[in-house]
C-alpha cells in the first residue's frame, strides 16, 4: 500500500467518520520506519477531532514497523475520541510502543468501545523494545469500554490489553483473553505496567509467562496507582522472581512518589515460580503500598500448592488475601458494537453489554442504537471527514446499577 495517512509529511488532523464500514486486506511492512497504521500520526492540535465507527481486517502479512506501530493509528497526540473502532485478522508487529489498535496514545486521547482480535507481536533486538500491548502500546490518556482477545508476545513488557499506561491516566471497564508471553521482564495479563494511573473493573483471563515482574492482571505497578474491582483467573507463569496472581510487584524506583493501591480484587488462577517474592494478589509490596478487601478462590494454588485458609503468612509480605468459593460479580458492561458494511445512513448499531463474573463472560443483555450520520459530513471516497458524533452511547450505560445483581 501507499504511505500510511499522517506517518510522514506531518500528522492527520481531521476527523473520519468510517460510517461503519470495513477496510479489508490492509497491510503494512516498514520494519524500518516510526509511526505504521492506517493513520500513521494523529494530532489535532487544537481541534476536537475523532475517528469513529470503522472496522479493519489486517491480511495475512500483517502489519509491521518499528516504533509507534498500530493497526488503526501509530501514534495518536489529539484532544478528542477513537470509538466504536475494531481491527480484526493476522498481525501487528514492532519493536516498542505496538498495539493492535494504537501504538501510542497521548494523554490528551480518549479511546472507547473498541476492541482486537490480532495477534501483537515484537521480536526485533533492540534495548528499547517495550510496550507492547494487545489493544495500545502506551497509553497516557482514557481507555473505557474496550477489550482485546488476541495473543501478546514480544522482547519484554508485553500485556494482554495495555503495554504501559501511564501519566494519570485510566483503564475502565475492560478486559483481555489472550496469552501473553515475555522473555524478558514485565508482563501482565492486562497491563504490564501501571504508573501513576488507576485501574477498575477489569480483568484477564489469559496465560502470561516472563522472567520477572508478572502479573495475572498488572506486571508491575508503581507511582501513584489504584487498582479496584478486578479480577483475574490467568495462569501465571515466572522464570525469576516478582510473581502475583493479580499484581508482580507494587514498588517505585527510589526517591520517587509511591502509593500504590489494590482494593476489592480476586485472583483465580495459579502462580509457578522458582522466585522468593511471590503472592495470590501481589508477589511484593513496598511501605508505601497497600491491599484491602482482595480474596483469592479456594483452589488457588503456588507451585501446585494449595495455602490452607488458616495459613495467612504463606507467603512473603503476608498478602494472599482471604479465601472466596463463590463466584463475585467485579466487572461492569463491556459495549461490543458490531459494525456493517452498508451506506445506510439509519443503520443500527448493535450494543452488546457483557458481565464479568469470577468464572465467565456472562451476555445478558443488549440494545440497539440508531446513530445518524449526517450524509453531508461525508465525502464520496469516504475518507477524510468532519464527524457528527453527538449522540453518546455510554449515556445508554448510566442505569447499569440496577443490573449489578445479575448472575
Amino acid at each position: 500500500m501507499g504511505n500510511p495517512d499522517g506517518s510522514r509529511n506531518g500528522y492527520f488532523t481531521g476527523s473520519f467518520e468510517g460510517a461503519y464500514h470495513i477496510i479489508s486486506g490492509l497491510w503494512i511492512n516498514r520494519t524500518d520506519s516510526d509511526n505504521i497504521g492506517l493513520f500513521g500520526g494523529v494530532n489535532s492540535y487544537n481541534n476536537d477531532t475523532c475517528i469513529q465507527n470503522l472496522g479493519i481486517k489486517i491480511a495475512e502479512n500483517g502489519i509491521s514497523g518499528n516504533s509507534n506501530v498500530g493497526g488503526l493509528i501509530g501514534v495518536y497526540a489529539t484532544r478528542d475520541k477513537v470509538r466504536n473502532c475494531y481491527v480484526t485478522g493476522s498481525s501487528v508487529s514492532g519493536a516498542s510502543n505496538v498495539g493492535g489498535l494504537i501504538g501510542n496514545q497521548n494523554v490528551l486521547g480518549t479511546t472507547v468501545n473498541c476492541y482486537t482480535k490480532t495477534n501483537v507481536i515484537s521480536e526485533k533486538d533492540s534495548i528499547l523494545n517495550g510496550n507492547i500491548g494487545g489493544l495500545i502500546g502506551i497509553a497516557s490518556g482514557s481507555v473505557i469500554y474496550c477489550y482485546a482477545s488476541g495473543n501478546v508476545k514480544g522482547k519484554r513488557c508485553c500485556g494482554g490489553l495495555l503495554g504501559s499506561l501511564e501519566g494519570m491516566a485510566t483503564a475502565n471497564n475492560c478486559y483481555a483473553t489472550g496469552d501473553v508471553i515475555s522473555s524478558d521482564d514485565l508482563a501482565g495479563g492486562l497491563i504490564e505496567y501501571l504508573y501513576d494511573g488507576s485501574l477498575a473493573n477489569s480483568c484477564s483471563t489469559g496465560k502470561v509467562q516472563g522472567d520477572i515482574y508478572v502479573g495475572g492482571l498488572v506486571g508491575k505497578q508503581g507511582g501513584l496507582s489504584g487498582i479496584s474491582n478486578c479480577y483475574s483467573s490467568s495462569n501465571v507463569t515466572a522464570a525469576s522472581d516478582y510473581v502475583g496472581g493479580l499484581v508482580g510487584a507494587q514498588i517505585s524506583p527510589p526517591y520517587f512518589q509511591n502509593f500504590n493501591s489494590i482494593s476489592n480484587c480476586y485472583a483465580g488462577g495459579s502462580i509457578e515460580t522458582k522466585g522468593e517474592h511471590f503472592g495470590a494478589i501481589s508477589g511484593y509490596l513496598d511501605e508505601e503500598s497497600s491491599i484491602s478487601k482482595c480474596y483469592r478462590y479456594n483452589d488457588f494454588t503456588i507451585n501446585g500448592n494449595k495455602i490452607l485458609e488458616d495459613d495467612k503468612n504463606s507467603t512473603p509480605d503476608k498478602i494472599n488475601g482471604g479465601i472466596i468459593t463463590e463466584p463475585k460479580l467485579v466487572q461492569a458492561p463491556n459495549v461490543n458494537i458490531t459494525l456493517s458494511e452498508t451506506e445506510n445512513t439509519d443503520q443500527p448499531v448493535v450494543v452488546q453489554l457483557e458481565i464479568m463474573s469470577n468464572n465467565e463472560i456472562k451476555k445478558f443483555s443488549y440494545v440497539k442504537v440508531v446513530q445518524k450520520i449526517n450524509p453531508s459530513n461525508i465525502i464520496s471516497n469516504g475518507h477524510i471527514t468532519p464527524a457528527d458524533y453527538n449522540t453518546d452511547i455510554n449515556l445508554l450505560l448510566s442505569d447499569f446499577d440496577q443490573y449489578s445483581e445479575l448472575t
